[in-house]
């Protein structure tokens, strides 16, 4: 039968099962419908071919391939997406993913009860310890990474201290 529910149009694959699971997640938290969040629930392939054909905007593109991005991988801590993606995006491409009510009301919940959080640390703080360039970044995200796995709970003095662990085995490895 899901075959049957399977088509091409404009050469892109149309999924119509996942769109009826996705539009009856939208139905169930009553969300106002995301027509680009719709779009890529439509096509689980050759979104920006679609996106193309339509004609849409840049901006749409890119929150299409937004959702290619996030949804390629299995999505596991939503405090990790909220915090890089924002927690409306990150809801819709959960959503886009996820293929029961159990799980995707985790997702809601957990994006709808988000509050943005400001990592404690700057890139000066990497400096400080010796750091340049692109160094900074990828000692910084480790740190961010890290301290949105503890649930943003540790103090700006835990993540030098944890900047300090990470520097010292990136030394020791090179």
């Amino acid at each position: 039968e899901q075959a049957k529910l399977s088509t091409f149009c404009f050469g892109v694959h149309i999924d119509v099962v996942a769109f009826e699971t996705f539009l009856s997640f939208e139905k169930s938290f009553k969300l106002d419908p995301h027509p680009i969040a719709r779009l890529a629930a439509l096509t689980k392939r050759n979104r920006d071919k679609a996106g193309k054909f339509l004609k849409l905007s840049n901006d749409q593109l890119k929150t299409l391939q937004t959702f290619d991005t996030l949804t390629s991988n299995q999505m596991q801590d939503p405090n990790y997406y909220c915090y890089y993606y924002g927690s409306e995006l990150t809801l819709w491409a959960a959503l886009l993913q996820v293929q029961d009510l159990k799980t995707a009301t985790h997702w809601f919940n957990a994006c709808k009860s988000y509050t943005p959080k400001t990592f404690p640390l700057k890139g000066s703080d990497f400096q400080e310890l010796g750091l340049k360039g692109k160094d900074i970044g990828a000692h910084m995200t480790t740190v961010t990474d890290w301290w949105i796995s503890e649930n943003f709970k540790p103090s700006r003095e835990e993540c030098l201290l944890m900047a300090k662990k990470s520097l010292k085995i990136h030394t020791f490895a090179r």
